[in-house]
């Protein structure tokens, strides 16, 4: 004898379901799992303390954790990157990478037709005012690889006197963005 179903198709998968049937998108299922090598290549550089925190996730809260920036230059770089990020969707500029790292500020003539325009104005102001704050070519360089590329610098990492003038210019030019910006304090880390 065949077996009946009280259902046609296929069978349900067994998980917490909303009101509605469907299954449940709560948080816990979209958390996404950081690989065990990725935790040791972050404990690396900043300690296994402190490889599972939020900031050992970017280059920028790496050299955080790793003490080679304070919290204040840390923040600066954050703002940074919003202030980029927001000129950057307004002006529909490609994402940057290796073959087009200057393309964003050499062909970016106007904001996107649905922008308006005093926030076109406020975004550019902003961004080209941190750009301006930094002042100097090389910690502009070393400044924009770090926080808008997530890289950082081969000659920072090249040691000796070039090495040690290209950190002190990405350091300057942190502490510019800090008074640009107006990081006021240390801010209390929770890890």
């Amino acid at each position: 004898m065949a077996r009946t179903r009280k259902r046609a198709g296929r069978p349900r998968k067994a998980k917490q379901r909303e009101p509605n049937g469907r299954a449940s998108r709560s948080a816990e299922d979209r958390d996404i799992p950081v690989l065990k090598e990725t935790i040791s290549q972050r404990a690396r550089v900043v300690g296994m303390e402190n490889a599972m925190s939020k900031e050992a996730g970017s280059v920028i809260g790496q050299l955080m954790l790793a003490g080679v920036i304070s919290e204040r230059q840390h923040e600066a770089g954050l703002r940074l990157y919003t202030a980029w990020s927001k000129w950057q969707r307004m002006a529909e500029m490609p994402a940057r990478n290796a073959k087009i790292s200057g393309y964003s500020e050499m062909m970016a003539p106007g904001p996107r037709p649905d922008v308006d325009p005093e926030a076109w104005a406020k975004a550019r102001g902003r961004y080209e005012g941190a750009r301006g704050a930094v002042g100097n070519a090389l910690a502009w360089a070393a400044v924009d690889s770090l926080v808008i590329d997530g890289v950082i610098p081969n000659r920072v990492l090249a040691g000796g006197e070039l090495g040690a003038r290209c950190l002190a210019a990405m350091l300057s030019g942190l502490d510019s963005l800090v008074r640009y910006f107006g990081v006021q304090r240390e801010t209390a880390r929770t890890a």
